[in-house]
C-alpha cells in the first residue's frame, strides 16, 4: 500500500530539531571546554600571583637584610683587601736574619761594625766599621769571603777605604788609634735562590 505523507514538511523539521540539538550539545561543550580554560587560566594567574606576591615579600626583606649588613660587609671587603695587601708584602719579605747571623759569625771578635747597608736588587752589602790594627781588616774580609773548607753567604769583599784615626788629649799626646773602613760583600744569588734569606 502506497504511503502519504500528509505532513511533509515534518522530515525537515525533525532534521532541523535534531540539528538544532547538537548544535546546541556542540555548544555547550565548546561553552563547557572554554569555562574549563578560562577556569585553569585563572587559577594559574592566582597561583602566580600569590607567589609573586611572597617573592616581593621576601625580595623586601632580603633588601632590609642587605641594608641592615651593610656596613659589616663593606668591613669584611676592607679587611679582605687588607688581608691581600699583607699577603703581598709577607711574600715579598726579605728575612735578614740568615745574612746578619751570618756576618755576627764570620767576624773576628775585634771588629765592630758601624754600618751596614744591604739590597737584594744589586746583591750586595755594604760595611763600614772599625778595627784595632790593618791587619784584622784583611782577616775581616778574608774571613767573610767564601772559602772552599768554609762556604759563606758572600762570594767575594772589596775594600773600598781604610783610614787611620788618632785620638789626642788635650796635650797633644794620642789616647788612642784604630783603622776605619767600608768594604762592600757580594751575596751569592744561591741564597735568594734558596730561599735561605727570605
Amino acid at each position: 500500500m502506497a504511503q502519504i505523507n500528509l505532513a511533509p514538511g515534518t522530515q525537515y523539521a525533525l532534521a532541523a530539531r535534531r540539528r538544532r540539538q547538537r548544535l546546541f550539545m556542540l555548544s555547550i561543550l565548546v561553552m563547557a571546554v572554554l569555562l574549563i580554560v578560562w577556569g585553569g587560566l585563572f587559577l594559574i594567574e592566582r597561583v602566580f600571583k600569590q607567589r609573586l606576591g611572597s617573592d616581593q615579600t621576601a625580595l623586601a626583606a632580603l633588601e632590609t637584610e642587605i641594608t641592615r649588613v651593610g656596613p659589616d660587609v663593606s668591613r669584611i671587603q676592607l679587611f679582605e683587601g687588607r688581608v691581600q695587601v699583607l699577603g703581598s708584602l709577607l711574600d715579598n719579605h726579605v728575612n735578614w736574619n740568615p745574612l746578619l747571623q751570618e756576618l755576627e759569625k764570620l767576624l773576628p771578635p775585634e771588629t765592630v761594625l758601624t754600618s751596614l747597608r744591604a739590597g737584594v736588587d744589586n746583591n750586595t752589602v755594604d760595611i763600614s766599621g772599625t778595627t784595632p790594627n790593618i791587619d784584622v781588616v784583611a782577616q775581616t774580609l778574608a774571613s767573610l769571603a767564601d772559602q772552599p773548607d768554609r762556604p759563606t753567604v758572600f762570594s767575594s769583599g772589596n775594600v773600598k777605604s781604610i783610614n787611620r784615626v788618632t785620638d789626642k788629649d788635650e796635650q797633644g799626646n794620642i789616647t788612642a788609634s784604630y783603622f776605619t773602613f767600608n768594604g762592600t760583600l757580594e751575596i751569592k744569588p744561591s741564597f735568594w735562590q734558596t730561599r735561605g734569606g727570605l
